[in-house]
């Protein structure tokens, strides 16, 4: 008698075919599924600012990515300036007043710089540009017979204040392409340099920013001019002063 195979035997290859793929593919799912979470950044960046004696920069110093930082910035010279621009590595920051700021920390380190607008300031408590003060002086680049000995650029100030000893001055010009800062010489006038009234005391009263015209180029600048009396004193005048050529 012929005998047929079983069609639980045909089925029996099928089945075993059906669950290894099965089996394989829970595998390769569950493969996927190891793969580990990213994690947040934890590293602590700084934040840090230029020295300025203009104004002082406070707040965040060190943070993570995607913190929102606070910085405030405390002008020296209320009354000489106010705040242009404050920025992060070259990306504005959010103003929340007129000195208080905020950013999102990024996943580096920050440097804070800050534009000032400065106003022009004739005087400044006991600190005051001369009445009769220079506010335009003439290139001499290309003049041959100039002798900066005996012909420089002369803005003149006035001081009250009874200082008995050299003070630190800053001097800044707000555009280096017309009066580079190294073109500004400072030279003090004492009471006893004065001719007829002087007391013979050796007090500041005054001064010269002496202008070497042949560094100076045609244009427009301001000049800010301050003196620090004392660790907690100090003036801010500011002038605007046109080169010619």
């Amino acid at each position: 008698m012929m005998r047929f195979p079983s069609l639980k035997m045909k089925k029996l290859p099928l089945l075993i075919a059906f669950v290894l793929i099965l089996s394989l593919g829970v595998i390769a799912f569950a493969g996927c599924g190891d793969e580990p979470e990213t994690q947040p950044d934890t590293t602590i960046y700084n934040v840090t600012s230029e020295e300025s004696p203009y104004y002082d920069v406070n707040g965040t110093s060190r943070v993570t990515a995607g913190t929102t930082a606070e910085i405030s910035i405390d002008l020296e010279f209320p009354d000489a300036c106010t705040i242009a621009n404050v920025q992060f590595n070259g990306q504005d920051c959010t103003k929340v007043d007129d000195t208080n700021y905020t950013f999102t920390m990024p996943a580096q380190n920050v440097e804070i710089t800050v534009t000032l607008n400065w106003i022009d300031t004739p005087s400044d408590s006991y600190l005051s540009w001369a009445d009769d003060v220079v506010t335009s002086l003439v290139s001499a680049k290309n003049d041959d017979n100039y002798y900066h000995n005996f012909d420089m650029g002369e803005i003149e100030y006035t001081y009250s204040g009874n200082y008995q000893t050299d003070a630190d001055i800053t001097i800044l010009s707000t555009n280096q392409n017309v009066i580079p800062n190294e073109a500004i010489v400072n030279d003090f006038l004492l009471d006893n340099e004065l001719p007829g009234n002087s007391n013979g005391s050796n007090e500041i009263v005054g001064g010269t920013l002496e202008i070497d015209r042949s560094l100076i180029n045609a244009g427009t600048t301001q000049i800010i001019f301050t003196f620090q009396r004392s660790f907690t004193t100090s003036y801010a005048i500011v002038i605007t002063i046109t080169v010619t050529e």
